[in-house]
């Protein structure tokens, strides 16, 4: 029988229909608005609603094989207010200011440190908990008419199911789950004032939520009694797709933002850990995963592009005609990819980019090459935290369309210093998403064994000895650079 994964991002959702084998049976995809009022943002949750019902129609109706089994991967952060009726309101967006003086509220009553050995995360207000706090405060009467608070994915499964259930990943994403116990934690709701009867019941990956209803089936194109099962948080959900499952993989996924997700055992609660904003996040067979990521991955060569070039057209292309004409030697420039501010392991949205080391010799293949650099040099940054912390990855695996270029990702390799395979599943989300559905529908004995059947691995580039040593004084003077021009900023 053939699987459904969903996968639910900021404005766009897409969907892809799988043979129990891993072939790719057809695939379904569509976009929605962001709306803004006020210079605050949301999801606009009639538009999401259709485009999800959509694309699982347009997936389903053009497998030979009618789906009978569906898994959803969303983002994270962001829920719906709902009562037996549907969405009460549009959906605040992860990046909305509101939540702050809540997150610092709960602090107050419990402190930091506890709230990370609770719930995996230093409070902050783009968390979930918070912004519920600022919707009972400010928006009583929505807040009392709500039945649920349901996170984006688990919505998606009540509109197919009628039933609440949430992934644990992406239940961590809203810090109110206990990561060690994996259930709601009655100390911080009782903090925040909202009972747990206002949440989903969470789940591990791959366990059922509910059956879809019968009128949505046949509507639909899915097979009868096909039944909707946990997922979770998009980047844990590529991790699964990726095949990182044991301890001390990691999944880079190189898209416009650059992000590693990587696994290890047991949550952390190290203080250089929570500072640099990495979290605990449960994952499958009783792991956990973090994520390290920048703002600023591929969106900087559109920026390169669209600035620098004034996107002019190359017979080759564009990526190809720069990426062919590369020294094999460092750039010797030091590029500060902070165009949209700092990530892990800062968390300074006041940061800004810079350039060191321009002469007149400079030409625009030496910054495209500093470009690619840069972003090797900040996941480097944040894999030496997670080191010292002792829950750094030894192998990656990338993923995105930036990892289809062999020039950076032999950068990275050489930079890191770790193996970076290269996986031909560009949408491990759904993947993941199909894997979780074909070890409940009893194909696969566990995800190891559906990882050998999905996952499709390609080249593997290995750091040059010679090139990493070149790279380390540049590395070295990298990491002043940040905090030099922060002094300077001041």
């Amino acid at each position: 029988m053939a699987v459904l994964g969903l996968d639910i991002g900021t404005t766009r959702t897409k969907c892809q229909v799988f043979g129990e084998d891993g072939s790719m049976l057809s695939e379904a995809s569509g976009e929605f608005p962001l709306l803004r009022r006020g210079g605050e943002s949301y999801l606009d949750i009639r538009a999401l609603t259709q485009k999800v019902f959509q694309v699982i129609g347009q997936a389903a109706k053009a497998s030979p094989q009618p789906p009978g089994t569906i898994c959803i991967s969303s983002l994270g952060e962001s829920f719906v207010p709902v009562d037996k009726n549907g969405a009460l309101a549009d959906v605040m967006l992860y990046s909305d200011p509101r939540g702050k003086e809540e997150a610092e509220s709960l602090t107050a009553a419990l402190g930091a440190e506890r709230i990370l050995r609770i719930a995996g995360v230093r409070p902050k207000g783009i968390y979930s908990l918070p912004k519920m706090m600022w919707l009972k405060e400010h928006q009583p009467e929505i807040y009392r008419k709500a039945d649920k608070l349901l996170l984006v994915g688990d919505y998606a499964g009540w509109l197919l199911t009628g039933q609440c259930g949430v992934g644990l990943s992406l239940a961590a994403r809203s810090m109110a789950l206990d990561v060690r116990t994996r259930t709601w934690s009655g100390e911080l709701l009782d903090a925040a004032g909202i009972p747990a009867q206002k949440f989903s019941l969470p789940l591990p990956p791959g366990e059922e939520v509910g059956k879809v209803r019968p009128d949505l089936c046949r509507e639909l194109g899915l097979a009868p009694g096909c039944r909707v099962v946990a997922g979770g948080h998009d980047q844990s959900m590529a991790a699964i797709g990726a095949g990182a499952l044991a301890s001390g993989s990691g999944i880079n996924g190189m898209g416009t933002v650059d992000c590693i997700t990587h696994v290890f055992d047991q949550p952390c609660t190290d203080p250089a850990f929570a500072d640099a904003g990495f979290v605990s996040v449960p994952y499958v067979e009783g792991r956990y995963v973090s994520y390290a990521f920048s703002l600023d991955g591929g969106g900087l060569l559109n920026w390169f592009r669209d600035k620098l070039t004034e996107n002019r057209a190359y017979e080759e292309g564009f990526y190809d005609h720069f990426e062919s004409r590369l020294s094999e030697a460092p750039s010797g420039l030091l590029f500060l990819p902070y165009l949209s501010g700092s990530a892990t392991p800062y968390f300074d949205e006041r940061a800004v980019g810079a350039v060191v080391g321009l002469t007149q010799n400079t030409d625009l293949f030496a910054l495209y090459r500093a470009v690619l650099e840069s972003t090797s040099f900040e996941m480097k940054l944040n894999l030496d935290v997670l080191s010292q912390s002792k829950v750094a990855p030894d192998r990656l695996l990338a993923a995105g369309g930036c990892s289809r270029s062999d020039v950076w990702l032999q950068i990275r390799a050489d930079i890191l210093g770790l193996p970076i395979t290269r996986l031909f599943n560009h949408e491990c989300g759904l993947c993941g998403a199909a894997m979780l559905c074909a070890v409940a529908d009893g194909a696969y004995p566990d995800l190891e064994a559906a990882a050998a059947a999905f996952v499709r691995e390609g080249p593997v580039f290995v750091p040059d000895p010679r090139r990493q040593e070149a790279y380390l004084p540049h590395y070295e003077r990298y990491k002043k650079l940040y905090p030099a021009l922060k002094a300077l900023r001041s």
